[in-house]
């Protein structure tokens, strides 16, 4: 069943990521919050419900992390290696299903990834904020272009 914010509504571009709170290590167990496998078949079942209320889906590569954040104090790490584990995944689940993929990851490390996140090692600075944001409205600005030459023929 979709969620309240999706029923009755058609979306024209769905540009959608989530990775971030899956990869978390747990301190308590070590562990990852969301397996890989388990982040795998929840993307297909994303795919398959944002694929219903939209023509064009966007998928958003997870953004570097800094190892050693500061996250003692919230229970949990994030690791880098985790992070490109992961996209890893989800360029295969994406690419298997057609999704157009925005690689905000690339964004992040081309522009610098000291310069991009701030302090807590996950969130942007204004620069990277603005990477992010001119990326993402290329990728949608990219993806519509032509379905609206499409209507104007």
């Amino acid at each position: 069943r979709a969620p309240h914010w999706l029923e009755g509504k058609r979306f024209d571009v769905i540009h959608f990521n989530c990775g971030l709170h899956d990869l978390k290590r747990l301190h308590s167990s070590g562990s990852i919050q969301v397996p890989s496998c388990e982040y795998e078949a929840n993307l297909g079942q994303i795919i398959a419900l944002l694929g219903q209320y939209a023509e064009i889906l966007i998928w958003a590569r997870t953004t570097p992390v800094l190892d050693g954040q500061p996250a003692s104090k919230k229970g949990f790490d994030r690791f880098n290696r985790d992070v490109e584990k992961y996209n890893r995944v989800a360029d295969r689940v994406m690419t298997a299903s057609n999704v157009l993929i925005n690689d905000l990851h690339g964004a992040v490390v081309t522009a610098g990834v000291e310069k991009c996140l701030s302090n807590d090692g996950v969130h942007m600075t204004e620069l990277g904020y603005q990477v992010l944001g001119t990326r993402v409205a290329n990728a949608i600005l990219s993806a519509i272009r032509p379905a609206a030459y499409r209507l104007e023929k």
